[in-house]
């Protein structure tokens, strides 16, 4: 019962407009600080006790507030570039800012400046098709941790890299797969599956830097 108040009626208050934030490293923070503090509080647990966030969540298993709000920001990006007529939003969506010299220092974060981080340049001409745009979107509400199962540690992983690491677990297990089905026993194929790793995934993962769980 606590579950469905905290998914129905909690969450929703929470990412209230989601959908125009500009979802800076700050903002990102302050969002899962706030289900943290909601989390403890549904399940009456003090910070004091010092139980870890990842197993609190364990145990409520409520929607991810970030990924949910991140999911729904890529579905409003992809309805606005598929509408046709000449409506405000899609104005103020394309506007470049005033014309002229901009003050010193960095620029701040843009609204699709995320968006743009996983779709490119032309993300409006692509969300034009919907299947496309779709198969994107876990891309998008993954950007930031997951937790591991087993020991509930942080990974942090590149998309670019992601892709190039699934590529080479793929290759690997088609060039040792052949021989584990001719080797006569067990050790010999384990043999094998760990010289192909060495060859091949480890100098990868060592040239991603990317944090990997420890088991």
């Amino acid at each position: 019962m606590k579950k469905i108040v905290t998914d129905t009626c909690l969450l929703p208050c929470l990412l209230y407009d989601c959908q125009i934030w500009v979802y800076a490293n700050r903002v990102k923070e302050k969002i899962k600080t706030t289900q943290r503090a909601i989390e403890r509080s549904t399940l009456k647990i003090r910070r004091i006790q010092k139980i870890r966030s990842e197993i609190i969540r364990r145990r409520i298993k409520v929607t991810d507030t970030l990924t949910q709000a991140l999911k729904q920001k890529w579905q409003w990006a992809g309805h606005v570039s598929r509408c046709k007529d000449k409506r405000w939003t899609i104005k103020t969506t394309i506007w470049q800012g005033p014309l002229g010299k901009r003050n010193v220092g960095r620029p701040a974060k843009g609204w699709a400046d995320d968006i743009i981080k996983i779709a490119e340049r032309a993300w409006m001409n692509l969300a034009k098709d919907k299947e496309i745009w779709n198969e994107k979107e876990e891309a998008f509400t993954q950007t930031g941790s997951t937790y591991h199962e087993d020991n509930c540690r942080p990974v942090y992983l590149r998309l670019g890299v992601r892709r190039t690491v699934t590529e080479a677990v793929i290759n690997l297990i088609g060039s040792v797969l052949p021989s584990a089905l001719e080797a006569p026993s067990s050790g010999e194929w384990r043999d094998s599956l760990c010289e192909t790793a060495e060859c091949h995934v480890l100098p990868l993962a060592n040239r991603s830097k990317f944090r990997v769980v420890d088991q």
